[in-house]
Parts: C-alpha cells; sequence; structure tokens
C-alpha cells in the first residue's frame, strides 16, 4: 500500500476507482441493491484515507477532504477535484443501511469542510438522519461501534445552530419505527437520544456515551 502514497497525481487517480463503482449508472438507478463492487470499493477508499503511513502524510485522504462540488467555482483558481455532491448525498442517504457508508459520512463530515456545508445546508436532511435514527432505535440489534458512529455525526452536525434550527421546524410524517407517528425531525431525534441514554445507563451501564454526546 505504500506504493499509493507517492505523487498526488497517481492517487488523485487511485480515487477515481472507488468512485465509479460507488456511482455506478446501475447504483444511481438501484439505490438499495446491493453492488459489491461499490462495496469493495467503499472499504478500499476508507482504507486509503484512514491509511497512516510513516512519513506522516496520506496525500489520499489530504484530496479526499479538499474535494469540492461540481457547482461551486475553484477555490483561489486551485486546481480541485470537483464531484456532484447531491449524488453522493443522494447515494449515501439511500446506503445507511450499510456501515462502510456510514463510514464515509462520517468521514466526510468530519474532513471535507466543503461538503459538510453542504449538507447541512440540505432541506430533506429527514431522508438522511431518520434511517440512522431507526438504528439508533433499534440499538439491540446493531454493534457499538456502529451506534457511537451515528452518535458522532449527529453530533457533528449538531454543532452547526442553523441545523438545530431547521430540524425543528422540519416535519417528518409515518415514522414505521416509532409506530407511524408524525413530529419534527428535532423531536424524533430528541426522542431517539433520550432512549439510546436510558439504554446505555441503565441496561450497559455505559456512561461515557451520554456524557460525549449531552450537547443535544
Amino acid at each position: 500500500i505504500q506504493y499509493l502514497f507517492l505523487p498526488i497525481s497517481i492517487a488523485a487517480k487511485i480515487l477515481f476507482y472507488p468512485y465509479r463503482y460507488f456511482f455506478s449508472q446501475n447504483l444511481q438507478q438501484h439505490t438499495k441493491i446491493s453492488t459489491p463492487k461499490a462495496d469493495l470499493a467503499a472499504l478500499v477508499l476508507l482504507i486509503l484515507v484512514n491509511y497512516n503511513p510513516q512519513r506522516g502524510y496520506n496525500c489520499c485522504r489530504e484530496i479526499v477532504g479538499s474535494i469540492i462540488d461540481d457547482h461551486n467555482p475553484l477555490i483561489d483558481g486551485k486546481k480541485l477535484i470537483k464531484l456532484p455532491f447531491s449524488k453522493i448525498f443522494n447515494v449515501i442517504s439511500s446506503r445507511l443501511e450499510d456501515e462502510p457508508t456510514t463510514l464515509l459520512l462520517y468521514f466526510l463530515l468530519h474532513g471535507n469542510a466543503q461538503f459538510r456545508q453542504y449538507l447541512l445546508s440540505r432541506t430533506d436532511l429527514d431522508t438522511l438522519i431518520l434511517p440512522m435514527l431507526s438504528v439508533l432505535y433499534n440499538t439491540k440489534n446493531h454493534k457499538p461501534p456502529r451506534i457511537y458512529t451515528i452518535l458522532i455525526i449527529l453530533f457533528i452536525m449538531s454543532q452547526d445552530k442553523q441545523f438545530c434550527s431547521a430540524i425543528q421546524n422540519l416535519p417528518v410524517t409515518k415514522i414505521t419505527w416509532l409506530n407511524g407517528v408524525n413530529m419534527s425531525l428535532g423531536s424524533a431525534i430528541t426522542l431517539v437520544l433520550l432512549k439510546i441514554a436510558r439504554f446505555t445507563i441503565i441496561e450497559i451501564e455505559v456512561f461515557h456515551l451520554f456524557i460525549t454526546n449531552k450537547s443535544y
């Protein structure tokens, strides 16, 4: 894997292979159909951006962190990779049942300020958040690392004041895993987090999980 961290131009080309698989035409048309190549590509991308070379410089991580939306002009004349954030958002929203997709979402939110800004400006965040809340609501059916990753994602998003205001005014209807009730997205998040707090403190006695996310 050390050969992947030589010239940035080579690394940039390598990153396009996971992109082509992850956002293939077949996947865009049938986003909820399992595609082995897309799944493997997502895992490859995660390996590339999380690899820590001895020199301490990961050019793949830097490239992914500097990707901008294809509708944005170039920043300061720099030649940056431009990808359609709207397609990335749509595919991620439809595949959050897959753990690699959740990890990719976490990395993009944490490592790419442009994507984080784009995501938080969306008016349909319920399509992204509700699948994650469903996982949290059914905590017993999922592994702790997956639960913690989703909590961190919500924590990152909650640092934006406009996001916190928007979710209180965004209605969601017929939430199937809540017996079809209607409420605001903010209320749904609060309800699920209270359930998580009760589960972690009373049933498994993991106090740090609640304390870490008490900013909600």
